[in-house]
C-alpha cells in the first residue's frame, strides 16, 4: 500500500491494491438459530434440574434426558456439519485497488466545488491505470472508491458520468463508486458498480443517513447563525504506512 501526504494535512492512499481470498455466496442454514435457542433450552434446563436435584435430592430423570439431548444433539450436528461451512478461496484470488483521491477542503462544505471531488478520485484512478500500461502495478479485478467520492449525481449529471465511465475504460475494471444521488425527493448516500462496458450495472441504497456525518440537520438555521454552519476544528497527526494482510 502507497501513501503519500496530500494539502490540508489529509492522508491520502492513492492506490494500495490487496490480494483477497475470492468468496463466494455464504451458505445459508436456515436450521442455525433453531439450533442456538435449542441449545439455549437445554442449557437452561440442565442448570435448572442441577440446581432442583441439590435443594430437593431428587432428579427427574426424563426431564435430565430432555435437557441433555437438547445441548447434545446441536452440538454434534454443528461438528457434522462442520465440513459444510469454510472460509478457505473458493477459486483463487481477487485483486482489490482502493482509491481515495482527497478532497479540496476540510469540514462540512468539502463537495461545495462542484465535481472537485469525482475529479480528484478519477484523476487518481487513470493514475493507476497509467502505472498498469508501464507495468508497474497489476490490474486489479474491482475498484472502490470511498462514500461520497462522487459528489454530484451521475444520474442526473451527463459530465460525472463521463468522467467516471473514462476512469472506468481507463483502468479496465469495475469501479465501485460511492455517490450523492437524488431520487424521489430524497437525497441517498448510494453505492454504484460502476462497469467500464455497461456503465451503472447495480447499486446500494445506505438505509439510514447520518446526522453531521453525512449531512447538517438544520442547515437553514445553522446557515442564519453561522456561514458555513458551525465551525469544526480538523486535527491530523502523521501516521507510518502500513502494510494490508490478505488473511
Amino acid at each position: 500500500m502507497r501513501r503519500s501526504t496530500a494539502s490540508l494535512g489529509q492522508d491520502r492512499l492513492r492506490s494500495g491494491r490487496r490480494r483477497l481470498p475470492a468468496a463466494g455466496r455464504p451458505r445459508r442454514h436456515p436450521v442455525l438459530g433453531f439450533a442456538v435457542v435449542l441449545c439455549g433450552f437445554g442449557l437452561h434446563e440442565t442448570v435448572r434440574l442441577a440446581l432442583e436435584a441439590r435443594r430437593t435430592g431428587t432428579l427427574r430423570r426424563a426431564a435430565a434426558v430432555v435437557g441433555a439431548l437438547s445441548v447434545v444433539v446441536p452440538l454434534l450436528g454443528a461438528v457434522a456439519a462442520r465440513s459444510l461451512v469454510s472460509d478457505k478461496p473458493e477459486a483463487g484470488t481477487t485483486t482489490v485497488a482502493v482509491i481515495q483521491g482527497n478532497v479540496p477542503r476540510l469540514g462540512l462544505d468539502f463537495n461545495s466545488q462542484r465535481r472537485a471531488v469525482l475529479d480528484y478520485h478519477a484523476r487518481e484512478t487513470e493514475r493507476l491505470a497509467a502505472d498498469i500500461a508501464a507495468g508497474r502495478a497489476e490490474r486489479p479485478d474491482i475498484v472502490l472508491w470511498p462514500e461520497n467520492s462522487s459528489d454530484i449525481d451521475p444520474f442526473a449529471n451527463a459530465d460525472a458520468r463521463e468522467v467516471i465511465d473514462r476512469a472506468a475504460k481507463a483502468v479496465g475494471a469495475p469501479i465501485s463508486v460511492g455517490g450523492v444521488v437524488h431520487r424521489d425527493g430524497r437525497q441517498l448516500n448510494e453505492q454504484i458498480l460502476w462497469d467500464p462496458e455497461k456503465g451503472p450495472v447495480d447499486t446500494y441504497d445506505k438505509r439510514q443517513i447520518q446526522p453531521f456525518g453525512e449531512y447538517l440537520p438544520l442547515r437553514g438555521s445553522w446557515g442564519r447563525s453561522t456561514r458555513n454552519g458551525p465551525r469544526w476544528s480538523a486535527r491530523t497527526s502523521a501516521a507510518a504506512p502500513s502494510r494490508a494482510s490478505s488473511r
